[in-house]
């Protein structure tokens, strides 16, 4: 979304470096997580999906009408 200060760069390990940039990546992770650092960008968001893919999430009832309405059903 525009406005939120983000910059994303993609960027495809098998175009550059190939699979020892994903090995040497997994491995600074991996140490990260060993010192210490709990957390790493998009951490929250993993297991925000996992929790809601395994529980479903929370929609107001309302807005559940409204979005069954909108479906046609």
């Amino acid at each position: 979304t525009p406005w939120t200060g983000q910059l994303l760069i993609v960027i495809d390990p098998d175009k550059g470096a190939g699979q020892h940039f994903a090995q040497r990546s997994e491995e600074l992770v991996r140490q990260l997580h060993g010192v210490g650092q709990e957390r790493l960008p998009g951490d929250r968001r993993y297991l925000e999906r996992a929790r809601s893919m395994a529980h479903g999430i929370v929609i107001a009832q309302v807005d559940l009408e409204r979005l069954q309405t909108l479906a046609g059903d």
